[in-house]
């Protein structure tokens, strides 16, 4: 078996925690930027809050939300071609054309676009309910601020969930790609090795005490945050996943599981 870091196999972990500190930075910028200048200038009037948070947060975060997923794409897509090259050299296994197909990365672009319009279009409209509870109410600036936060906690998650997912989504994409251009038929999924493999990964990963083989490309990422990717197997051979590497016992999941936070 061609050895990859089980803990981390796209080797993409300290660039997705990066992407996503970021990610939830601009985005948490943005909203406080829009709640201190509603609070400062004592807004009231629903046409008023409402043009500021369009300028803010679905103006000016939203195209700064943008640029940085945008260039966390076009590296991700590097570091893919050239593990996925790397990987399929180490196996024998000749390399098709150069480059990738174009629709690849324009089908993953319009993808990041798409999400990061529907994130802030929801962190607008929890900041437009938050305050107009908050002035319906007549909270001071305090309560008013506290409770903008509580109500866009789910943007900022989000935030971060879309940019772990992009990267994965944009690794194993590229992968494939140039898994394809190499005549590579068969796949299995390669899963993460710690203590947060979820059951539904390791249920498509797995197909009885084997590794599952998929014809097609399988279905990845599986789930929002997911880390598995596609891992190739040698046209008109048997796939070298060692499925015993993957069957951990209750107390090693304990281990790996503080060993991985």
């Amino acid at each position: 078996m061609v050895a990859l870091n089980k803990r981390d196999p796209s080797g993409l972990r300290s660039d997705e925690d990066a992407q996503a500190s970021e990610m939830r930075r601009i985005i948490s910028d943005g909203i406080a930027r829009a709640t201190a200048s509603i609070i400062n200038r004592e807004v009231t009037d629903p046409v008023e809050v409402d043009v500021i948070l369009s300028k803010e947060i679905e103006g000016d975060t939203q195209s700064r939300l943008l640029i940085s997923e945008l260039k966390s794409v076009n590296k991700t897509v590097s570091k893919s071609m050239t593990r996925t090259d790397r990987l399929l050299g180490r196996m024998g296994i000749e390399l098709g054309p150069q480059g990738i197909d174009g629709d690849v990365v324009s089908a993953i672009e319009v993808n990041v676009t798409n999400d990061v319009k529907s994130l802030t279009a929801s962190a607008r409209a929890e900041c437009s309910r938050a305050i107009t509870d908050a002035i319906g109410r007549g909270l001071g600036t305090k309560d008013m601020g506290k409770m903008i936060t509580e109500a866009t906690g789910e943007s900022r998650n989000r935030a971060e969930t879309i940019a772990r997912t992009t990267m994965a989504k944009t690794f194993n994409d590229i992968a494939v790609n140039r898994y394809q251009r190499s005549g590579v038929t068969e796949y299995n999924i390669y899963p993460t090795k710690d203590g947060r493999l979820c059951e539904k990964c390791m249920k498509a990963a797995l197909d009885g005490n084997k590794f599952r083989r998929y014809t097609s490309p399988p279905p990845l990422p599986i789930h929002p945050n997911c880390r598995c990717i596609p891992y190739p197997i040698i046209p008109g051979e048997d796939s070298d996943l060692e499925f015993s590497a993957y069957i951990l016992s209750p107390k090693k999941r304990i281990v790996a599981w503080l060993e991985a936070i």
